[in-house]
């Protein structure tokens, strides 16, 4: 037995013990006859207003009076036309190009007319022309759209009975317009000079009804034809008249079941028909809606997801994607467990929270998608591009079928097939997957510009951008260290990359204003726990790289034993090019880093660790030393004379570093302005 909800407003507790599939849903059958009494109403008045324009207009083309004739058909030209394009135009454009044609046609006719000597009151006639068409024009593009709007209306209210009301309506419309011009024309109402003329000597005047009836006639055929194509557009959702359709439909769903405003999670409304209802809810998040009928009927909304567009539409009650056209749409929570989505375009789609359980996924587009919180069990990602996509600990992989995918998308194209020359074993690319947990990675060369990034990051830190990056790690891979940073749920890898880059840049090229206000604020102890070393950090596991933005899909980062000789050689590289350089006072920069340099490396007094940032801290000088000395970063080099003095200070006054170290520091103020 099934429950009548229809016209009720539901509340959120109502709908713990909804079982949709056993519900009437939608308006009364008391609603609908009122409707219908209101309908009957628009036609009777619409036929009124049919019968007078169109009578008129016939009766001045068959009965002319100083070339009225010649203007009235440019009239029924003009309007033909207008009603023709009112599709491909619109409404606006169609009303403001007719009425504005006049101001050109109708003054060229009445001067040919006066040429002719079949028109007198030039000015006068041109202007009531004018007018004339203008009045035209609108009535017949309001009649037009206000029978459409009675079409479109029966078409969403009684759907199977629509083509037999359709019918209804055109013969009433019509026997209304008929017969009214036939009254009209009898009464003398549509009568012009000359038929008032001849009705002296004949009343009424052979062919004046028939010339009227006709003309009611013509003008209905020319409502419904137009009418008629104006609802089908507003039926197949031409985004032109998008907004009529949706005015339709929230006249057709005014006091229908009400779910405006609830959370509609996870309530399967397969099998419900839930046409002339307001379906507009806060959350609709992994509601099924496959099976369920009426939806392309009932009143709704884009605020938790585009469900107002068509293709959303279809795609959500068939659980098929028909048109495979998705891009930066908004399907946040959609429930498509089982979908058929192959070859789909989801590029830049918001699929945040959706349910995509055993989905066909083969060759779809997800490049920048949003894929937080979804749930992938089961689904078939092989071929998938999933450039820049973004995860989170919280996307689902479970059992993920997935021979290979694509990194990059470039010229409507997936590339770049990962792994290159194999397929992933079972299981692998959900595991590579579980490991990622928003993270990128970010490829930089030189120790050096390592000391950079951590800088950037603190600058991120300190201005909260909402990207929450954190240093997880880093590998050297040859002369390049791979950063690993994680960032925020529901931040893209490409996001974190610009914005880190772009920063890191500043630094690099030596913007002191921006890097001293930085230093200020993170403090000199940055220098003795915040520097980044090469190879020293761990985060657990290997990393590779699965995607676009070479997300990281492995998991810990190696290299967590230090290697002296690489950052030994990198500092010697680096002296070299303070050497190398022709800035004035080089020379003995290089001199006095390259006694530090080996100092610290021949000194047993001083454990790894502390060589290590030892090391660093005179790479940083060097670092500096090769710029000009106006862009130096004076706080950064102060920073790292801090921490070699730091570091020494354990050192017995017998040991020879800790001599290099007093003598050396007073020269390298002096040298690098500190003094």
């Amino acid at each position: 037995m099934m429950i009548d909800i229809r016209s009720k407003h539901l509340s959120q507790s109502q709908l713990t013990t909804l079982v949709p599939k056993e519900s009437l849903f939608g308006i009364k059958a008391l609603s609908k006859i009122a409707f219908l009494c209101f309908s009957l109403l628009l036609i009777i008045i619409l036929g009124m207003v049919t019968g007078l324009f169109g009578g008129k207009i016939l009766t001045d083309i068959c009965f002319d009076f100083q070339g009225l004739s010649y203007l009235s058909i440019c009239f029924l030209t003009v309007i033909l036309i207008g009603s023709v394009s009112l599709i491909h135009r619109g409404i606006l454009a169609t009303l403001v190009q007719s009425v504005g044609v006049s101001f050109v046609w109708v003054p060229l006719t009445c001067l040919v007319l006066l040429q002719m000597g079949w028109l007198q009151n030039l000015g006068y006639k041109i202007l009531a022309g004018i007018l004339l068409n203008a009045l035209y024009c609108g009535f017949i593009v309001l009649s037009t759209v206000v029978f459409a709007l009675l079409l479109q209306l029966w078409s969403q209210m009684l759907p199977k009975q629509y083509l037999v009301i359709q019918g209804v309506l055109i013969v009433i419309l019509g026997a209304i317009a008929t017969g009214l011009a036939s009254q009209l024309s009898h009464a003398s109402a549509l009568d012009n000079t000359t038929l008032e003329t001849f009705r002296q000597t004949l009343d009424p005047p052979i062919g004046s009804v028939e010339a009227a009836v006709l003309g009611g006639l013509v003008w209905t055929m020319i409502v419904v034809l137009s009418g008629v194509r104006l609802s089908d557009a507003m039926t197949q959702f031409y985004p032109r008249f998008l907004w009529l359709r949706q005015a339709c439909t929230a006249i057709a769903s005014w006091g229908g079941t009400s779910f405006y405003n609830l959370d509609l999670s996870s309530i399967n409304f397969s099998g419900a028909n839930i046409a002339n209802s307001d379906f507009r809810g806060k959350v609709i998040c992994r509601a099924c809606l496959i099976g369920m009928q009426g939806l392309d009927r009932a009143r709704v909304d884009s605020r938790y997801l585009d469900l107002d567009q068509r293709r959303v539409q279809k795609l959500l009650t068939t659980g098929i994607a028909v048109e495979q056209d998705f891009q930066r749409v908004n399907l946040q929570g959609a429930f498509l467990q089982n979908a058929n989505l192959r070859d789909t375009n989801f590029n830049e789609a918001i699929l945040h929270g959706a349910d995509l359980q055993r989905a066909n996924l083969r060759g779809a587009l997800l490049a920048h998608a949003r894929v937080t919180n979804v749930n992938f069990s089961g689904a078939d990602l092989t071929g998938c591009c999933i450039q820049d996509w973004s995860t989170n600990r919280y996307t689902d992989f479970t059992g993920v079928i997935c021979a290979y995918i694509y990194r990059e998308f470039e010229a409507g194209q997936a590339r770049d097939r990962y792994p290159r020359d194999r397929d992933f074993q079972a299981g692998e690319f959900a595991a590579l997957q579980r490991q990622v947990d928003n993270s990128v990675e970010l490829v930089f060369q030189g120790t050096t510009n390592l000391r950079v990034l951590d800088f950037t990051l603190e600058q991120f830190k300190l201005e909260d951008n909402g990207l929450g990056l954190e240093l997880q790690g880093i590998e050297q891979r040859g002369d390049l260290y791979v950063v690993k940073v994680s960032y925020r749920d529901g931040i893209s890898p490409q996001q974190v990359k610009q914005k880190v880059y772009n920063t890191f840049n500043v630094f690099l090229q030596g913007d002191s204003a921006t890097a001293y206000n930085v230093v200020q604020q993170i403090g000199d102890n940055i220098m003795e726990s915040q520097i980044i070393s090469p190879g020293g950090i761990s985060a657990g596991g290997n990393v590779d790289a699965s995607s676009g933005a070479r997300v990281s899909v492995g998991g810990d980062v190696t290299g967590s034993t230090i290697n002296l000789g690489t950052i030994s050689g990198n500092v010697t590289n680096l002296i070299q090019q303070v050497r190398d350089s022709s800035i004035q006072g080089s020379q003995d920069l290089a001199q006095i880093l390259g006694d530090l340099h080996k100092g610290i490396e021949i000194e047993s007094g001083l454990s790894d660790p502390q060589k290590q940032e030892a090391l660093e801290a005179v790479g940083t000088l060097a670092e500096e030393a090769k710029k000009p000395p106006e862009n130096r970063i004076v706080k950064l080099c102060s920073m790292a004379m801090n921490a070699l003095k730091g570091v020494t200070s354990s050192l017995s006054d017998a040991s020879k570093l800790s001599e290099v170290i007093k003598t050396s520091l007073p020269l390298l103020k002096g040298l690098f302005g500190l003094a």
